[in-house]
């Protein structure tokens, strides 16, 4: 997987998929699709991610590490 710069505003959740990336939303919104529920931006058992110039809006947890 390579770094990645969201273009455009993004209507539901991003779940970082792989290791040593960035995600750089350039100030666009990342936004729940059911406001008030889940989380905008999850990184699973990842290491070495950068998320930066994100807007998160209407989850009810925006950015979360999970580690199993």
């Amino acid at each position: 997987m390579e770094d990645t710069e969201l273009m455009v505003e993004h209507q539901g959740n991003i779940i970082i998929g792989a290791d040593d990336i960035t995600l750089d939303c350039a100030g666009n919104m990342v936004s729940s699709l059911v406001p008030g529920s889940g989380i905008g931006i999850a990184l699973n058992n990842r290491i070495k991610v950068t998320v930066k110039n994100c807007y998160v809006q209407d989850f009810e947890v925006g950015l979360a590490y999970l580690r199993a």
